[in-house]
Formats: structure tokens, C-alpha cells, sequence
């Protein structure tokens, strides 16, 4: 119950962050869940490397977030 709290405080930045209200960001999303999808319920899965390449800017884009939303507590 407490991580939906916290996620929560976060939704909106989030969704800057994956810029969703962009065809681009919808995009992004949409690339993110059906590759999540197809990990999980998919033997022997592959993305492509246009897909890897795509979701790892993402990826860098999240640890770069959690990195400065996180560090006035770290110091």
C-alpha cells in the first residue's frame, strides 16, 4: 500500500518524464508494455536492436530522475 502511495506522489512526474502526452511518448509507452509483455509471456523473446536502443533511453532517463529526485536525502 505504501509504494502506491508513493508512486502516486510521482504520477505526474512520470509522465513528463516519458513525455505521454506526445505521440513520441505514447509511442515510447506502448514500445515499454509490449516488450514488458512479450518478456514475460513469451519464450525465447528478442527485441530488435531499435527496440533495445529506444528503451534504454528511457531507462537512462528514469535513473537520471531517481538520481536527482533522490539526492538531497543522500546527502
Amino acid at each position: 500500500m505504501r509504494l502506491l502511495k508513493v508512486s502516486r506522489l510521482f504520477t505526474p512526474t512520470l509522465a513528463g518524464l516519458f513525455e505521454i502526452s506526445t505521440p513520441r511518448g505514447k509511442q515510447r509507452m506502448s514500445l515499454l508494455t509490449k516488450s514488458y509483455r512479450n518478456y514475460i509471456y513469451t519464450d525465447g523473446y528478442a527485441p530488435d536492436e531499435a527496440t533495445v536502443a529506444e528503451l534504454l533511453t528511457l531507462a537512462n532517463r528514469a535513473v537520471a530522475f531517481c538520481r536527482e529526485a533522490c539526492q538531497p536525502s543522500l546527502e
